[in-house]
């Protein structure tokens, strides 16, 4: 996999005319460099939802009901004819579940209008330019450059404060210095991490539905923190693979 990703040590003297970033190649001796694809999350997640809908095997309802417990989940469900359902509720199971464990993990970026020949990812979380709590970056995606950005567990903040737009537009500058010195940016944008201590969560839950002593099994898959463009293919393989031998189970009951 090293050699697939061209994955490797530089010293950063290596990258002169590679990295145009003085900042980044006076303040630090080595970087880790490979080669990796880079996903247009929007454009993705519409392809993965057309691919559903178009799928013959599927029968695809969307709606924004919102659910104020597993039981209410699991009853929903039941009434609808499932006989299983999946939980990707991401922080949305500290409440419904009472998962303590799971805290919002604050990320604020700012999207600039992509410059020309901007080809490159530059993450940094260490002094001087970044940390692990606020690291610099910038990631081109279609016609946008991402510039980022924080990693802040428990804060809650809707909006990017005047203090985070300074310091992301000094990022952008820093990591790009083609960047016009007029160039503002065109959009800004705060999401919540699922972060979660224990880890990416994958098990099963037996829920009771009514007084007739009928459950249904609620397969797990949230927690995924900063780390779901990573982890979700084969969070959901694993998922997939529990659901598969759950229903393996069932038959063979049935059948004695």
């Amino acid at each position: 996999l090293g050699g697939a990703l061209n994955f490797q040590v530089q010293k950063t003297r290596e990258l002169y005319g590679i990295i145009e970033s003085q900042a980044l190649l006076q303040n630090y001796s080595h970087v880790w460099s490979f080669t990796t694809p880079v996903i247009n999350s929007p454009k993705y997640l519409e392809r993965l939802l057309a691919s559903l809908e178009s799928d013959p095997g599927a029968e695809v309802r969307l709606n924004d009901r919102a659910f104020s417990s597993m039981e209410d989940l699991a009853t929903y469900a039941c009434a609808n004819g499932c006989t299983f359902a999946v939980n990707c509720s991401g922080l949305g199971s500290k409440k419904m579940l009472g998962d303590e464990n799971l805290t919002p993990a604050r990320g604020a970026l700012l999207h600039f209008k992509r410059p020309k020949n901007c080809n490159q990812v530059i993450m940094v979380d260490a002094p001087p330019l970044g940390s692990e709590t606020r690291p610099a970056y910038i990631i081109p995606r279609g016609d946008i450059m991402v510039v980022g950005g924080t990693y802040l567990e428990g804060d809650t903040t809707a909006f990017v404060t005047g203090e985070e737009k300074r310091t992301i537009k000094n990022n952008a500058k820093v990591l790009f210095p083609k960047l016009s010195e007029s160039e503002n940016y065109i959009n800004t944008w705060v999401g919540f991490r699922p972060a979660r201590g224990l880890g990416i969560r994958t098990d099963i839950t037996m829920i009771e539905v009514g007084n007739a002593g009928e459950s249904l099994p609620l397969f797990h898959n949230y927690g995924h923190g900063g780390s779901g463009w990573t982890t979700f293919v084969g969070a959901a393989n694993t998922t997939i693979e529990m659901i598969k031998q759950y229903l393996k189970g069932v038959h063979r009951k049935s059948k004695l």
